[in-house]
């Protein structure tokens, strides 16, 4: 819709598990975009849940893979909405909480490349997040440098084999190849 021109940005209005979807509650620029979100969810059949505290969708909770969920808190989800996503779709919560609102969505600071690979950039995380990611036994992890994950590279997609990011991330796609993946690239403008 030319009125929701970020719309684009899709992991935000959705969380999705199944044939189940909990709706992004988004902030006020952004809630018109839910309505579309809605409609098309359940024309594919998906059953829509409306998360009634502050929430950024798949922006800021993504799946590991491995059943458990690594959501934010505070800057676009409220603390509150841990107890709903996991009751709405059985993930086990991994509360984390950046240093700043510079990293205000969870796709800025953590890319899943597959199910247990997860690339992180820690110093954008407090310090108890970080333990607590680092406690896991389930998650392995690739470093990201706090200054590429300032060009978006966390902000990726992948199939387990060939990752899509955007430029600004030599020392990650490196070490993404080194691991026999491919690594595409595209220019943010």
């Amino acid at each position: 819709d030319p009125d929701e021109p970020d719309m684009t940005y899709t992991a935000n209005q959705a969380l999705i598990r199944r044939k189940k979807a909990v709706l992004g509650n988004l902030p006020p620029e952004r809630a018109g975009e839910i309505p579309f979100m809605r409609s098309w969810l359940q024309t594919a059949g998906f059953e829509v849940i409306d998360c009634p505290y502050r929430f950024s969708g798949q922006g800021d909770a993504l799946p590991t893979g491995t059943g458990a969920l690594i959501k934010g808190h505070e800057w676009r989800s409220d603390p509150k909405s841990d107890d709903f996503i996991h009751d709405a779709l059985g993930y086990e919560i991994i509360p984390i909480h950046t240093i700043s609102n510079e990293w205000y969505d969870n796709d800025l600071v953590f890319g899943i490349i597959k199910p247990g690979l997860v690339a992180v950039a820690w110093d954008a995380l407090d310090e108890l997040s970080q333990a607590r990611l680092r406690s896991r036994t389930d998650l392995e992890y690739i470093d990201v440098r706090l200054a590429e994950a300032n060009n978006l590279v966390c902000n990726l997609v992948s199939d387990g084999e060939t990752v899509v990011m955007p430029e600004g991330g030599p020392q990650l796609s490196a070490t993404l190849e080194r691991r026999r993946l491919k690594v595409l690239t595209h220019s943010i403008t």
